[in-house]
């Protein structure tokens, strides 16, 4: 019970689905409306596993820029199309706004940018389990 993997598979499951769907009198169509109803729950259920993983992610990512002594203010959601489709954990990051005079300075500095570098790199690691 998961989403398909390629065409191929998604094919077989809609045949299957008939044949097993079709000794109940049900139409082809119905049997296919199912069927998208199933992928549209079992996409909903793998959304919601991914958006919780993605805000522990991004927590993790947080606590560690405080830590590194950076300017943090906020973990939010919304619905970014760059992460959509994203089969893991996945965060957009802002570090910084040019439109702010301080921190574009401080964002102009080589020790800055690597001081940013260093907190996404250890917060990355800290969550990744240890294998």
């Amino acid at each position: 019970m998961a989403l398909p993997t390629d065409e191929d598979a998604m094919k077989l499951a809609l045949f299957e689905n008939r044949e097993l769907g079709g000794e109940g009198m049900q139409s082809k169509e119905t049997v296919d409306k199912k069927t998208q109803m199933l992928l549209h729950i079992l996409g909903d259920m793998q959304q919601n596993a991914k958006i919780s993983e993605s805000m522990s992610f991004a927590e993790v990512l947080f606590r560690h820029g405080e830590k590194w002594g950076l300017p943090m203010r906020r973990v939010a959601q919304a619905p970014f199309f760059v992460l959509r489709g994203a089969g893991m954990p996945s965060v957009l990051v802002e570090m910084g706004f040019l439109t702010e005079r301080s921190e574009a300075k401080r964002l102009a500095t080589d020790a800055y940018q690597e001081k940013i570098a260093d907190s996404l790199v250890s917060g990355i690691v800290a969550y990744i389990p240890p294998k």
